[in-house]
């Protein structure tokens, strides 16, 4: 198995990739069978993403909402919003193709006609992603430009013309298709307090895993009680914080059981398992193989 993590800081805003920074626009291909255990890490980052599933099933998380996303179907993700993925366990071979860009690729004046008309409504709703499903008029076409700006050779001559050309068409089309579809999700101001504070307690996480976390610790850092804390991680992941926490700890065992030398023991107590035996028993009904046999497996 190749292990292609999200590479993401302290606050799990993902460090995107661009090719020139002076020309800030992420183009990708997700293969979920390449991804440790067939999951896209929860991250989130300013750029605004659009893609479509070639093949496949995702369960897609964003903001506490679960939405399949299935072969043929795109997606919009909002900026900022925090969203993770996972392949449908029934469903193999899920690949899919995109785009990420930021409002400052078409324009770096937020006083400006463009970013007023047609970013600044889209950054402050509190819309935080939208599926346009293959039986929709727009799917197959918003399919077609992000294929074509993915074939689209960086090193050709007019590649960032092309490439600003297909993004306005492809941003003008998605945003006329909410508008005339879903009008209802561009009429509220956001408020993305409870994100925040969940970003807060993933960074801390991130930060803290290889030490005792207890629920308390997690509470505590953003103030809030222990039932809330239990919500909270209910609405945006779908888990209890321990199991969350173990999840993640054991995402990093696997990535450094193929990637380092360290032993099994070694690796149990950097991911936070001060118990060998209970590492090796929360591993094997992760991942179906005992920590050793993991690190051999292709």
């Amino acid at each position: 198995m190749r292990v292609i993590p999200v590479k993401v800081d302290s606050n799990y805003k993902e460090y995107m990739p661009f090719r020139d920074p002076t020309f800030p626009v992420d183009i990708w291909t997700d293969a979920y069978d390449t991804f440790v255990d067939e999951t896209l890490n929860c991250h989130w980052h300013p750029a605004y993403e659009l893609a479509v599933l070639l093949s496949g099933t995702l369960d897609f998380y964003a903001t506490g909402i679960h939405m399949q996303i299935f072969e043929g179907d795109c997606i919009f993700i909002n900026s900022n919003i925090m969203h993770t993925a996972k392949q449908s366990p029934e469903c193999r071979g899920s690949v899919i193709k995109g785009v990420a860009f930021p409002a400052s690729l078409i324009t770096n004046d937020t006083n400006s006609a463009v970013y007023r008309k047609y970013f600044e409504p889209v950054a402050t709703t509190p819309m935080h992603s939208v599926i346009i499903r293959r039986n929709e008029i727009f799917a197959s076409e918003m399919a077609s430009m992000i294929l074509a700006i993915c074939e689209l050779k960086d090193k050709e001559f007019g590649f960032e013309l092309s490439c600003l050309s297909l993004l306005s068409r492809l941003w003008k089309g998605v945003l006329f298709h909410i508008l005339s579809n879903k009008p209802e999700l561009m009429q509220h101001r956001i408020n993305r307090k409870y994100e925040d504070r969940m970003k807060k307690i993933l960074s801390y996480i991130h930060e803290n895993y290889a030490e005792n976390i207890t629920v308390d610790n997690l509470a505590n850092h953003v103030n809030i009680s222990r039932s809330e804390c239990f919500r909270s991680f209910k609405h945006f992941t779908n888990k209890k914080p321990i199991e969350y926490i173990n999840d993640y700890r054991l995402a990093c065992a696997s990535s450094l059981l193929i990637e380092s030398t360290l032993s099994v023991t070694e690796i149990g107590v950097v991911c936070g398992f001060s118990n060998s035996s209970y590492f090796g028993k929360l591993f094997r009904q992760r991942y179906g193989v005992p920590p050793g046999q993991y690190r051999y497996r292709k």
